[in-house]
């Protein structure tokens, strides 16, 4: 312990600290932004230091330290995770099974998904049609994108009305990214009928695009989250 109640480390010969040859580990001795200065290849002991002491520098001023990310699993480790409105029909066991897969998928990758389901299906109370209004607009007003299956004879109403809702919102708000369809229905590819609106497909196409996999989906909402300007990605 040194005289000003802080403590002191001396590097041993050949080891030096991004400060010179003691630091103070008393809290408050070292602002933040000098980490930023900091040789960009410390020695082993220097760099175990520098983050014993930011974690506790960080809960000594009544933060919490950063969640680490394991970007082995996440490709998209690089760029700023979205928030995700999920639009799609959940009315059977089955829509609301793949919807939770590719939910689970997207938050894996780090975006913050929101699933109408979730929230509708949690709670005992009488769900009316002003209930789940109130729950799922602010939902779709604070999302940055909307991922919207398009499967089924026609598109699910809700579903249309939903990304009607977001596309008008994006003609005011230039921070929002766009609009993804999902469209897996193999007659599509066969040039069959797919039950997706001309208009409605014009609506999606003006501000994003159609897809037929949830891993194009994840590579377009990668390409969003790099484009911090709110531009929507070719």
């Amino acid at each position: 312990m040194n005289s000003t109640g802080g403590y002191s480390f001396t590097f041993a010969k050949g080891h030096r600290s991004p400060y010179g040859s003691t630091v103070n580990r008393r809290h408050g001795d070292l602002p933040s932004e000098r980490w930023q200065d900091r040789p960009p290849v410390a020695d082993q002991l220097g760099a175990r230091y520098a983050v014993q002491h930011r974690r506790t520098h960080t809960l000594a001023l009544g933060g919490r330290p950063a969640a680490r990310t394991n970007c082995a699993r996440s490709r998209f480790c690089s760029v700023r995770f979205l928030k995700i409105y999920f639009a799609g029909p959940l009315f059977t066991p089955y829509e609301r099974s793949f919807i939770d897969e590719c939910a689970a998928a997207l938050r894996e990758d780090g975006f913050d998904v929101f699933v109408p389901h979730e929230h509708e299906l949690a709670t005992n109370v009488d769900v009316t049609p002003a209930w789940i209004f109130a729950k799922d607009r602010p939902g779709i007003e604070s999302a940055d994108a909307m991922l919207a299956i398009l499967d089924g004879p026609s598109v699910d109403d809700g579903t249309a009305c939903e990304i009607g809702m977001f596309h008008a919102l994006m003609q005011s708000d230039p921070s929002k990214k766009g609009i993804i369809g999902l469209l897996t229905d193999i007659r599509g590819m066969r040039g069959e009928s797919t039950g997706v609106n001309l208009f409605l497909q014009g609506v999606i196409e003006d501000v994003g695009r159609i897809v037929s996999s949830i891993d194009e989906a994840r590579e377009l909402l990668s390409a969003w989250g790099s484009t911090p300007d709110g531009s929507v990605a070719a």
